[in-house]
C-alpha cells in the first residue's frame, strides 16, 4: 500500500487561431528520500507530453513545480526532449525558484537555493524550434506570495 498521495498531471488544451496549444503542469514527489520515484515520474511525464497526438503547429508546454534542480538525473528524462526556457534565455544564470532569499524557506529545506519550477518546452512539429524571447521569475517581493519564486517566459514558434 503507498502512504503518499499520487502524483498526477494535468494537460489543458486551449483553442488558438494556429492550433490546439497544449499546456501542462505537474509536482512529482518532493521528499529528498523520493528521487527514484521522481525520475520514474518525470519519465511517464515526458512519454505523456512527447505523444505524437500532441504535435501539431505550437509547441507543448510544462510549467511545473518538479522539484529538481535542471543538472539532476530526475530532470534527464525532460531535458532530452524539451527546451528550458530559463536556460535559453538566461544562460548561466541560477534563476532559484525556492531560496532562502525567500523568508517562507529555511536553510534546512534540501532543495533550498535551487530552481525547482520550470517552463518546459518542445516543437509541436517535430524538426521545427521553440524560441525563448525572454525569462524572469515572479512573485520576489519582500514578503513573497509563496515559498516558491514563478517562472514567467516569452516563447515563439
Amino acid at each position: 500500500m503507498r502512504d503518499r498521495d499520487p502524483s498526477m498531471a494535468l494537460v489543458v488544451t486551449f483553442e488558438h487561431p494556429a492550433s490546439p496549444l497544449h499546456i501542462a503542469t505537474a509536482c512529482p514527489d518532493w521528499q529528498a528520500d523520493r528521487g527514484g520515484a521522481r525520475l520514474a515520474q518525470n519519465r511517464g511525464l515526458t512519454a505523456l507530453l512527447t505523444d505524437p497526438a500532441l504535435d501539431g503547429p505550437l509547441p507543448v508546454v510544462l510549467a511545473a513545480d518538479l522539484n529538481a534542480r535542471p543538472d539532476t538525473p530526475e530532470l534527464r528524462p525532460l531535458a532530452r526532449a524539451f527546451v528550458d526556457a530559463w536556460d535559453a534565455a538566461r544562460p548561466g544564470e541560477p534563476g532559484f525558484t525556492f531560496t532562502t532569499g525567500n523568508g517562507f524557506v529555511g536553510s534546512h529545506e534540501w532543495l533550498a537555493d535551487g530552481r525547482i519550477d520550470h517552463i518546459l518546452a518542445r516543437p509541436g512539429t517535430p524538426g521545427r524550434a521553440v524560441s525563448v524571447q525572454a525569462a524572469a521569475l515572479a512573485g520576489t517581493a519582500d514578503p513573497a506570495p509563496s515559498d516558491h519564486y514563478a517562472v514567467v517566459a516569452d516563447l515563439g514558434w
